[in-house]
């Protein structure tokens, strides 16, 4: 059965099983602690043969065929095996791939300590009839090995209501009573010998049992002890341990040398048969993590067991090519993988352990530059929507991240997107774009535009887009084009809104009087609204509005320092539209022109400076106006003239705090 032929391997040892394509080499590490127990083996199967492990056979280095019998489905596209190595064994060759069943030694072995991981089937589960119900129902998730009962996160991957199934033999030194006690978060079963011992129902905190609240004496013989336990864990923190009561202050978990233990193995190789076999079996590894506004972000790295190239490709189109491929998973699902060479494909599951890898930080600088160059590496065009989308929710972090721009552009490219979402896409490129790329900023705008065109959203869309033509590109035509488009039939509501815009059109085309003229409508149409909606005189009117204007310059002030650049937008339209004549007083120009220098629109924060100073020459905050001009012109690398703005203003206003660091700024 076991074609025990000496056939030769690519390397070392002759090959013992001729139908198997591949084999793993285990060293034995230690031996099992009762006759029964055999040896552990996890073949990364990877797709290349059952992953019950119904398919490994196995052999010693002399080539004897070992006893075997197959355990299931294990973590890591592993699949798990109890071999019975012969006292002179010290290598055990399990071969793979040959689709044909092997034998199975069942008396051979008593099962070691397990931890089943199943789904939790939607149902009841107060008590242990139903959940013996939902066990029938549920589906395996993995399989490992433990060494005892003491378990606070999913072993297999990052699913998070599940059911842990334990199963093994207690191993009883001497005839006699012992108690047994059981901490489980959430409800919790005991069987020995098939009797069920301890019992929690429902819904548990573990401290609710710490100091031994659920135990249950029990008279076992010396020998070995059939033991099960069962937890439901429905969401949350999770906890499974069974530990030996002695008194209330005498209690410990129980240890490995309590349960009937199988011998360890150490996986050294895989080989294939022939030098010419592609072998593409592959490891994964959790190599940090990140969270941000609850989602969550992996960095894993998927590498072949023999170090060779290989091609990798992932269900949500990321694609990679080498020794190794490293990526960001976005959430904490299984990711399917397939990893190909030559012709031969192996595939499986990059799980997401529940038990987190190093921890990095959105804040740290390094760690928030090596997460973006991971995805910027990504072959984003073939990507699918969802991972994009968790990589803008990353880049995002930083507001109007430029790194965000590419993919953006590759969700938008996508065909099949909703409006919606392809709207809030678009908003985004243009937003991101705007400082290094405003030709991709302007398409972006105008197809959003064209996008909400008639909807609740089209005036604040189109008002961005305004503002994106008169301060990033002075593309006036368009501008004045959309705000023509914007005025007709405008409700009352928002047309002072719109000759602020028009405003902002003519004074940077240099129209003093046509903005004058304007200004004076924008006035007298603000004040009217006040006296319509407060019924009050001009006195208190004027106070009024000086109180939420006021309220509303130190709200952009603090979100603009806090970096919450799009909402202190929202907040400067808000004042914009309430104190119109904060244009007058200068004190708007100035934190209007602080929002374009913090979007990099270098030359519309220079325009809107000027414009100020165009329509008052003699504003009441001219130095500080002055000074953020010269500022501007030496980030724009125009020391010359920046010189002479710090200048005049030391000259001209020597006693004002502007004056200080104008004179430090002279370069």
């Amino acid at each position: 059965m076991g074609f025990q032929v000496r056939l030769h391997a690519a390397v070392g040892a002759p090959w013992h099983h001729a139908a198997s394509p591949y084999r793993a080499v285990f060293g034995i590490v230690s031996k099992a602690n009762h006759p029964k127990g055999g040896a552990v083996v996890a073949v990364p199967i990877c797709g290349l043969g059952a992953e019950d492990g119904s398919e490994l056979w196995s052999f010693d280095q002399t080539g004897q065929q070992l006893a075997s019998q197959p355990v299931g489905k294990g973590a890591r596209n592993e699949a798990l095996a109890l071999v019975r190595p012969q006292p002179a064994s010290k290598k055990i060759y399990v071969y793979f791939g040959s689709k044909m069943r092997s034998p199975v030694h069942k008396t051979a072995f008593l099962h070691s300590l397990l931890c089943n991981v199943r789904t939790l089937p939607k149902g009841a589960a107060g008590n242990w009839q139903q959940v013996a119900e939902l066990l029938k129902q549920s589906k395996n998730l993995g399989t490992v090995f433990v060494d005892k009962i003491e378990q606070a996160h999913n072993p297999v991957d990052s699913t998070d209501a599940v059911l842990l199934v334990f199963d093994g033999y207690l191993r009883i030194p001497k005839t006699g009573k012992y108690t047994y006690m059981m901490a489980t978060d959430d409800a919790g079963y005991l069987f020995i010998d098939d009797r069920q011992i301890l019992k929690r129902d429902g819904r548990h905190w573990a401290r609710d049992a710490a100091r031994g609240e659920c135990r249950k004496e029990v008279v076992l013989t010396k020998g070995l002890h059939k033991v099960r336990m069962v937890l439901v864990d429905l969401g949350g923190s999770m906890t499974a341990l069974i530990g030996q009561w002695i008194d209330g202050r005498n209690k410990y978990a129980l240890r490995p040398q309590d349960f009937a233990q199988p011998g360890k193995t150490k996986l050294e190789r895989l080989e294939p048969r022939h030098r010419n076999v592609p072998l593409p079996a592959f490891q994964t590894k959790e190599l940090s993590y990140m969270s941000y506004a609850g989602a969550q972000y992996t960095e894993i790295e998927v590498g072949t067991h023999d170090g060779k190239e290989a091609t990798f490709l992932f269900r949500d189109g990321f694609a990679g090519k080498g020794k190794t491929s490293r990526r960001i998973l976005c959430g904490t699902q299984s990711m399917p993988v397939r990893v190909t060479r030559k012709r031969v494909t192996a595939t499986g599951l990059v799980a997401i352990s529940e038990k987190p890898p190093r921890a990095r930080s959105l804040r740290n600088a390094a760690d928030f530059k090596h997460y973006s160059a991971l995805i910027l590496s990504a072959n984003l065009a073939d990507l699918d929507a969802s991972t994009l989308r968790g990589y803008i929710h990353f880049l995002n972090f930083r507001e109007l991240n430029e790194d965000a721009v590419p993919v953006y552009e590759a969700l938008v490219a996508r065909g099949k997107l909703e409006q919606e979402e392809r709207y809030e896409a678009l908003v985004g490129l243009a937003r991101a774009a705007g400082k290094t790329f405003p030709e991709k900023s302007a398409k972006a705008f105008a197809e959003a535009e064209k996008l909400v065109r008639g909807q609740k959203a089209w005036g604040k869309t189109a008002r961005e887009y305004v503002e994106f033509l008169l301060y990033r590109t002075q593309d006036f035509a368009t501008a004045d084009k959309l705000l023509s488009r914007m005025l007709r039939g405008a409700p009352k509501d928002k047309r002072p809104m719109l000759w602020g815009l028009q405003l902002d059109l003519v004074v940077l085309q240099g129209k003093t009087d046509e903005a004058k003229k304007v200004l004076d409508e924008l006035l007298r149409a603000r004040e009217v609204e006040f006296l319509r909606t407060r019924k009050t005189g001009n006195s208190q009117l004027f106070a009024a509005a000086a109180v939420k204007s006021n309220a509303l310059r130190q709200r952009y002030y603090d979100l603009m320092k806090a970096g919450f650049v799009l909402q202190a937008r929202e907040v400067l339209h808000e004042w914009s539209d309430i104190a119109p004549v904060d244009r007058v007083h200068g004190t708007l120009p100035l934190a209007r022109a602080r929002y374009w220098e913090r979007l990099g629109w270098l030359d519309g924060t220079l325009a809107e400076l000027d414009g100020a100073i165009l329509m008052d020459p003699l504003l009441p905050n001219l130095p500080e106006v002055e000074l953020l001009r010269g500022m501007i012109l030496q980030k724009a690398g125009e020391n010359g003239k920046a010189n002479e703005v710090f200048l005049k203003i030391v000259k001209e206003y020597p006693n004002h705090p502007a004056a200080r660091k104008a004179k430090e700024s002279v370069k």
